[in-house]
């Protein structure tokens, strides 16, 4: 019964180097949380990078939840193929009902999205610059505080850049138009993929009212 009843370790499901701003990557992995019951209320982590390593960074991880761990804007000379991420310190908590919760209050559409390229003076120096246009839309009866999203840019299936969005807040219905400059020069047909990362049982994201978790005491 112990055994049954223990969580499963958490799966890392690969990690990658993708060039930036010039002398700068960003580095992005996916960890699985494979458990249905159990949240990863916080757990520690950081990108081995050859014998270079980044900053230690907390973050949570959903039941059943493949979850973006992103390190953005790292300085390297070169991209690095030995790349980890070493996770440490994992906390544990069971819940009860999640699905159900998870579909009520993840809720969300991606609309209008655009992608222009320009060029800017800075410095002297004349930069390509990618504008990213999108909409945001709340299709829940939730309210919630800064939340979060990924947006990952592709080309030709090969994940090219890697972008996070922090909006104040974002309320039931709520439409959030977002505009990005992205110091590259990016594909125009590029491929947008959107998602968010909220923890819908931190109670205090939500504005306004608890959201019945179903921790179990």
């Amino acid at each position: 019964i112990a055994e049954v009843s223990r969580a499963i370790a958490l799966n890392q499901k690969g990690t990658k180097m993708i060039p930036a701003t010039r002398g700068m990557f960003d580095i992005v992995s996916q960890v699985e949380n494979p458990n249905q019951t159990w949240l990863v209320e916080s757990f520690d982590y950081y990108f081995q990078i050859g014998e270079s390593r980044t900053n230690t960074r907390t973050d949570f991880i959903l039941p059943g939840q493949s979850k973006i761990v992103t390190e953005i804007g790292f300085s390297a000379d070169r991209i690095v193929n030995n790349v980890e991420i070493i996770i440490e310190n994992v906390k544990w908590k069971k819940v009860s009902d999640f699905a159900s919760l998870y579909e009520k209050m993840v809720q969300f559409d991606y609309e209008n999205v655009s992608i222009q390229r320009s060029s800017v003076e800075k410095s002297g120096e004349t930069l390509d610059v990618t504008f990213l246009k999108f909409d945001i839309i709340n299709k829940t009866s939730f309210n919630y505080w800064s939340p979060k999203f990924h947006v990952l840019i592709y080309k030709d299936n090969q994940l090219v850049n890697v972008q996070q969005v922090v909006l104040d807040s974002i309320s039931s219905n709520e439409v959030a138009s977002k505009s990005l400059a992205i110091y590259e020069k990016l594909p125009l047909k590029s491929q947008v993929q959107i998602y968010p990362d909220i923890n819908i049982l931190d109670p205090d994201v939500i504005k306004g009212f608890g959201n019945g978790s179903g921790e179990l005491k």
